[in-house]
């Protein structure tokens, strides 16, 4: 570009109309920067937006949260109100992992009512950013009206800010429990990004999905999207991606009760981390591989990095995050032998779960406290039916599998007392209830006796035989939810993770639907 510096600002400018020449065009700028930029084209705002791209997926946050800061001002005193607000939503995911939420806010909100005086798309592209900003500073209800908004206001032309705003509305259907939309929502986003060339975006979106289903119980689910997003991997050009998948397997390997394999994994993600280090991941780190040690009986271990993990969270102004490593810490001390400090460090956190309105995690809060103040020696059992009736209310029973090594203690302890007094009433009897209440793949008998056996055949054609006798659902889907479930034989699977098995990517209302029809029919 030496002796053509102005036509080559003219073409940056050019390409940043277009979001899918960003990456090709980053590292370019970026070495343009490097060497020495000729006369003019330092305050280009297209050259520094695409330095700044390179910079983050260099790791140098702080150069990239400045530069696309910078960059998103330059186009708006040039006019250019979408540049602008593309320029800014860098800003602010770049605010996510270095700790500038309030910033960011502050920043964004002036810049939202700048454009909406002339540009309602552009400012609804920024409004969506604030938007996850406030969902992860801990505003659910704002980061909803926020986002709600934006999307009434996005045309269909920019896809790529619409499909954005779609994910982190999903990740607000989430939290409130609604999983079958959260499904819907996020499906239709990573379409988008893959159909459009946004590896990175896409390959993002694999990780959180496959975060969400280890919430949900469904590793196996979430290991088939880490592969899938390991794939992606070479073309997303992300920062840290190895750390982020490595971290995701292990996490679902310890969820599922495989700790040896999750040693391995968290073993990979800390050699990740060694090499690309971001903040946030690493307080990830710390407090996954935390629970791992719990998990193992070791709670000075887990103490150690779960505490680590809490004030990693604090510098990054993220509440949610700070709340997940206190509660699973006050565990890890309540076993340790602090119950006092414990239970009080958990009510905290309880609060905290119910201003978030996540009633999942605030029942995982009262099931720990349970289990601190049986290890302590302490009445726990009101606790402990007040935790389940929650996971109920929430169909989230999946928990007491999850957290094996806090439930079981607790479970095998009601189901003692229960069968020393049978006459036993109130909270006591509703705990024996629902420890002895059996999973929903293993029916009770029946009024004559057993159950008849159900053998089911998948080799060289279905077939299902009944107490001997040959029958088979007549409707297709029935016949491959049956499938779906003997596979799983043992192991109870939740509505929505089977509806998006059987029929992917379906709105949700007309999955729901297919799903009660074929559950009708084979349960015929």
């Amino acid at each position: 570009a030496a002796g053509a510096a102005r036509e080559a600002v003219r073409g940056f400018a050019r390409a940043a109309r277009s979001v899918e020449y960003a990456g090709a065009l980053a590292g370019l700028a970026r070495t343009w920067r490097a060497g020495g930029l000729p006369a003019g084209a330092a305050e280009s705002p297209a050259e520094r937006m695409l330095a700044a791209r390179a910079d983050a997926g260099a790791g140098q946050l702080a150069a990239a949260f400045d530069g696309s800061l910078a960059a998103a001002e330059g186009w708006l005193e040039r006019g250019r109100t979408l540049e602008s607000a593309r320029a800014f939503s860098l800003t602010m995911t770049l605010a996510l992992q270095t700790g500038q939420l309030s910033r960011a806010i502050r920043i964004g909100e002036p810049l939202r009512a700048r454009l909406a005086r002339s540009d309602p798309a552009a400012a609804a592209v920024v409004r969506a950013r604030l938007g996850a900003l406030r969902l992860h500073a801990g505003d659910p209800e704002r980061a909803c009206r926020d986002l709600d908004a934006a999307l009434r206001v996005l045309p269909l032309r920019l896809g790529l800010e619409r499909a954005e705003a779609e994910m982190h509305r999903a990740t607000v259907e989430f939290t409130a429990g609604r999983w079958a939309d959260y499904l819907t929502r996020t499906r239709r986003a990573l379409d988008l990004f893959r159909r459009s060339g946004y590896w990175g975006r896409a390959h993002a979106l694999l990780v959180n999905m496959a975060e969400a289903y280890i919430y949900l119980g469904e590793e196996a689910v979430a290991r088939r999207q880490l592969d899938e997003a390991a794939e992606l991997a070479p073309r997303s050009g992300l920062h840290a991606r190895g750390l982020l998948l490595e971290l995701s397997r292990a996490r679902a390997f310890s969820e599922e009760g495989r700790l040896a394999d999750a040693a391995r994994a968290f073993a990979a993600a800390r050699r990740e981390a060694a090499n690309t280090s971001v903040t946030l991941f690493d307080g990830m780190l710390d407090t996954w591989q935390g629970v791992w040690w719990r998990r193992r009986g070791q709670p000075v271990r887990a103490m150690r990095l779960l505490s680590r993990a809490a004030a990693t969270f604090a510098t990054l102004e993220s509440p949610a995050w700070v709340n997940v490593a206190r509660l699973e810490h006050a565990l890890a001390s309540g076993l340790g032998g602090e119950p006092g400090a414990a239970l009080a460090q958990l009510a905290a956190c309880a609060r905290v779960s119910r201003h978030f309105g996540d009633r999942k995690e605030e029942a995982r809060v009262h099931l720990f406290a349970a289990r601190v103040r049986q290890r302590a020696g302490l009445p726990h059992q009101l606790v402990l039916a007040r935790a389940l009736r929650m996971l109920d209310s929430e169909n989230y029973r999946v928990l007491l599998r999850k957290e094996r090594d806090v439930a079981e203690p607790l479970l095998a302890a009601t189901s003692t007392e229960q069968g020393s007094r049978p006459a036993a009433r109130g909270a006591a009897g509703t705990v024996g209830h629902a420890a002895r209440r059996a999973p929903a793949s293993h029916p009770a008998p029946g009024a004559g006796g057993a159950a008849p056996h159900v053998h089911v055949a998948l080799l060289g054609g279905f077939a299902v035989e009944r107490g001997g006798l040959r029958v088979s659902p007549a409707r297709t889907a029935a016949r491959m939810l049956v499938a779906a479930l003997a596979l799983h034989a043992g192991r109870p699977q939740r509505r929505e993770a089977l509806v998006e098995m059987l029929w992917p990517g379906s709105p949700a209302g007309a999955g729901r639907n297919r799903f009660d029809v074929a559950l009708h029919d084979a349960r015929r």
